[in-house]
């Protein structure tokens, strides 16, 4: 049967139908054998096993194998096409019915293969081994095969049938037809229509034809078309899945003129759009579109060509260009997005990427520090530069990253402007920005090991700092390759010769211990991103007596870098920590109904993940922290053991978290394990952030293995009236201190006013812990004005 060619970009180079019945085969074809005696033939079949059918009802050229019968030789009978010139085209297809009757024992077969002269070389472009439809030549098949490969002046096409060493069945071939696609000369230029759904077509390389575009010279595979316009403007787009470039020539085949040429879609994501203008409606027109050569992206490939009347330029963002640069405030919140979409490349190129395109520019003037942090919040692959200099004259390139997402820039000139180039990885990669730029702060003091803060092992609260600013000073982490930003710290070993480190840091960073002096330091430890919110890290073998130093630096991670704040704590590692196990009720958490602690303020996400007693009234530095609070989790408590010589005496604090029960723990243990102290008698102390803190009535023995309550009893805390019964046996801290400072006052009302009606926070007078202020803490709070707290705990 016959199936017609599309309509559009299909050439018939060449066609046979075999219907004139004259000839051995047909003009310019041969066949022969192997061994020699039998040959195709061109007619119709005699063979009545074959019924006398014919493919269409004419002539055809097939092999009859069964008629030579049981006696006949083992065939290879080869069938050539004559030659044809497909060299005008890029893409070339055969075309042919074809009717193949396998045999059911013998492994008969046709191949067909391609060549560009009269012999076959390399593996055949098809191979039918099955039956290709029924067992009569009526019953057949269309078949398409891509043949662009062998492009050339002489084209043949050989099919070669194997009868598989014995009497096999039959095989016809007709209506032949080789077409060319895509013309790769302007002569021969194939028709659009300005309007219609864009037509398919692919190129090939080595068809180069035409003068070389001025955009782009490294180029090949070229394809040709032409349009009447229909007006003075088309838009035109090629939506090619290769790295194209767009050529437009007015004129004549003969005298072609260059209007446009455009390469943007760099690597082949999306191919190009073209609005043009100043035509002269009803002229012809001349598209080649060919693939850019030697970079990245594919030189070859399909596309889908249209022509739209009229159209517009996309329209370029307004500070598309450094003259229009935004000028930004320092330190100001971002409200307003902007975007990349359509914005063009002005230069200059960064030096981390040189595929950068789609450039938008802000401005600022640099701090007092000469410190910034730029943050672009991209919801694409980001490029960010920033220059010196001015967009008139020359801009020098001070700081950029190709990670994208914030930029850190050091040693600015105060008041000085400076410019940002926000910039696409590479072209076809747009979106939106909101940029903001914040002042940091000046070098950290502890940058360099000369200049190490000296650490008190046993500290009770922890050193902070931060290394941001900073820069790289001393040697590498034997634990990081390609470490950032140190900062420095000391200590003298304890006689026990084993220490306990929290870095407190909430970045990817390497902790690396050293013994010796600044001068000349050796490696001793090296801990890879400890977990600040996981237990400290023990390190045995000091020297006792020796200084050893601990440098902290940022660790590359797969997005760059990221610097922050530390809190640094050492604690005697030759001190066995002692856990203690405690209970407490604070009165605004607690459910009379369920008799639990709500956990409202966990369950809807404002409970903090950091400890929140960094503050006044408590100035507690710990680096407590919590990943994901637990979902029994209510709340943050801060404990202290007391020496049981002198209750007003602090020997350790620590935060945990207050469970719904009443329970206070450490994350994922069933107690408070205490760095700082050793098993013996404390005083213990609980505070919650605005409740009246209480005080064991007595020391405590620690550690502990049934808990301490203080909701047992009334006399479970120091004092009078500590603890409010709640008239069900349970005893509870007395809500409304606000402030914190351990008595319940009109300016813990004043706080309360302060807060009202707050919502969705976590704030001090929300006493019943709802995230919310409102008259409930009020009236939790108006019982209990003028309470008192012991005077060890008052602040």
């Amino acid at each position: 049967m016959w199936v017609s060619k599309p309509a559009f970009a299909d050439v018939t180079l060449y066609s046979q139908n075999f219907n004139t019945c004259t000839g051995l085969v047909a003009s310019g074809w041969t066949t022969f054998s192997i061994p020699a005696g039998a040959n195709w033939t061109l007619g119709t079949p005699a063979n009545p096993d074959a019924m006398g059918s014919t493919m269409n009802g004419s002539c055809f050229v097939y092999f009859d194998d069964d008629i030579l019968g049981n006696n006949a030789l083992a065939n290879g009978v080869w069938l050539r096409s004559a030659a044809v010139n497909t060299t005008g085209y890029a893409k070339i297809t055969l075309e042919f019915d074809l009717h193949f009757r396998a045999h059911d024992v013998l492994t008969s077969s046709l191949e067909v293969y391609a060549s560009t002269s009269t012999t076959v070389s390399g593996d055949p472009i098809a191979i039918y081994r099955e039956s290709v439809t029924g067992s009569l030549y009526s019953q057949n098949a269309h078949q398409v095969l891509d043949i662009s490969d062998y492009r050339g002046a002489t084209t043949y096409i050989f099919f070669l049938y194997k009868d598989g060493g014995g009497q096999s069945w039959w095989a016809g071939i007709d209506n032949f037809v080789i077409n060319g696609t895509s013309s790769v000369t302007c002569a021969n230029a194939e028709t659009i229509t300005p309007g219609n759904t864009c037509a398919a077509g692919a190129n090939a390389l080595n068809t180069f034809n035409g003068a070389m575009p001025s955009c782009n010279t490294n180029t090949d595979g070229a394809v040709w078309y032409k349009f009447t316009a229909p007006s003075p403007a088309v838009t035109i787009n090629t939506h090619a899945a290769f790295n194209d470039l767009l050529t437009v020539f007015g004129g004549t085949c003969a005298a072609l003129t260059e209007i446009a040429c455009q390469g943007s879609d760099l690597y082949g994501f999306e191919g190009e759009r073209k609005y043009l203008t100043g035509l002269t409606a009803g002229n012809t027109y001349y598209l080649r579109i060919s693939g850019i050569t030697n970079t990245f992206g594919a030189p070859q490939g399909s596309f889908c060509l249209e022509v739209l009347n009229g159209g517009s330029n996309p329209v370029a963002p307004g500070n598309d260009l450094c003259n229009n640069a935004i000028p930004l405030t320092l330190n100001q919140t971002c409200t307003t997005a902007n975007a990349n979409n359509n914005a063009n490349f002005d230069g200059p190129v960064p030096a981390l990427n040189n595929k950068a395109d789609h450039n938008i520019w802000y401005s600022f003037a640099a701090p007092a520090s000469g410190n910034v942090l730029i943050t672009a919040d991209a919801n694409f692959s980001d490029v960010l530069t920033l220059f010196s200099g001015n967009c008139a004259g020359t801009l020098t390139e001070v700081a950029g990253t190709d990670m994208g997402r914030e930029l850190r820039a050091s040693a600015l000139t105060p008041a000085a402007t400076y410019y940002l180039q926000v910039s696409s990885n590479f072209n076809s990669v747009q979106g939106s920005v909101c940029v903001e730029v914040i002042s940091l702060p000046a070098v950290p003091a502890n940058d360099a090991c000369a200049n190490a803060v000296l650490l008190t092992v046993g500290a009770t609260n922890c050193t902070p700092g931060t290394n941001i600013m900073a820069t790289m000073d001393g040697p590498n982490p034997t634990c990081e390759i390609f470490p950032d930003a140190s900062i420095w710290y000391r200590f003298v070993a304890p006689a026990s010769g084993k220490i306990r480190l929290n870095t407190g840091a909430g970045f990817v960073h390497t902790a690396a211990l050293y013994s010796g002096n600044c001068a000349s330091l050796t490696p001793f430890a090296c801990i890879d991103n400890p977990d600040r919110c996981g237990a400290p890290v023990l390190i045995t073998g000091l020297t006792p007596a020796a200084t050893y130093y601990l440098q902290i630096s940022s660790a590359k991670n797969p997005f760059g870098y990221v610097y922050g704040d530390v809190c640094v704590r050492i604690t005697d590692g030759n001190i066995n920590p002692v856990k203690a196990k405690v209970k407490a009720i604070p009165e605004g958490l607690y459910d009379l109904n369920t008799g639990l602690l709500r956990t409202t303020l966990n369950s809807l996400g404002v409970i903090p993940t950091e400890q929140p007693f960094n503050q006044l009234p408590w100035n507690y530095a710990g680096s407590e922290c919590i990943n994901i609070p637990p979902s029994n989790m209510a709340d943050w408590v801060l404990l202290e053991l007391r020496s049981a010589a002198n209750s007003n005496t602090v020997i350790d604090r620590k935060a945990a978290l207050l469970l719904s029960d009443g329970t206070i723990t450490d994350i994922g243990d069933d107690g408070i394990t205490f760095l700082n102290a050793a098993a013996g008698n404390y005083y213990i102390v609980v505070r919650h952030r605005n409740h009246i803190a209480v005080l064991s009535n007595a020391p405590v023995t620690l550690p502990n293995t049934t808990a301490y309550s203080f909701s047992s009893a009334a006399g479970q805390a120091m004092g009078a009236n500590q603890l409010k019964n709640m008239g069900n046996g349970v005893f509870a801290l007395r809500a409304g201190d606000f402030n914190a400072d351990g008595v319940a006052t009109v300016a813990d009302f004043n706080l309360f006013m302060s807060e009202s009606a707050g919502v969705n926070g976590y704030f001090g007078a929300d006493a019943n812990s709802d995230r919310m202020v409102t008259i409930a803490d009020f009236n939790l709070y108006q019982p209990n004005a003028g309470a008192i707290g012991m005077p060890q705990i008052r602040y």
